[in-house]
């Protein structure tokens, strides 16, 4: 919801309290997970035999741009907001460019080594990484 353009229903010390219960429970140097580690229905790797898997627990990174537009936000695109982004986005990068040379993965197993799982070219994925580049940090 922080990420939207209708964030200013909220009170900033909601919208702060938001954003750090999902970087101590949900982000990861690959995105976000999609459920807490402390949850009893968390789990760690997607199987495609057990489709609640993606669901439970595994990183999908397209959530990625939705922390990383509201942080800017709530950060007023501060400079040091902006390098806090940047460096969000290394261990993102170093995967595309060394670990899986230029794919996009769809989904993240949850806990290190964090290993790519899911669709290994994934739009959605790849176009959040664009708009965070491009649309937030204006860089590329």
């Amino acid at each position: 919801a922080l990420s939207l353009p209708f964030d200013d229903l909220l009170h900033v010390k909601t919208k702060s309290y938001i954003l750090d219960r999902v970087k101590e429970k949900l982000l990861t140097p690959f995105g976000l997970r999609t459920l807490s580690v402390d949850s009893p229905s968390y789990i760690r790797s997607y199987s495609g035999k057990q489709p609640e898997s993606a669901y439970n627990g595994i990183i999908h990174p397209y959530l990625l741009s939705h922390y990383t537009t509201a942080y800017l936000k709530l950060n007023h695109y501060s400079k040091q907001a902006r390098d806090d982004v940047k460096y969000l986005l290394l261990n993102f990068e170093k995967m595309i460019k060394e670990d899986i040379i230029g794919f996009f993965p769809q989904y993240v197993n949850s806990l290190p080594p964090y290993s790519p799982a899911g669709l290994p070219d994934h739009s959605l994925t790849f176009a959040s990484y664009i708009q965070i580049r491009t649309k937030e940090l204006d860089s590329f």
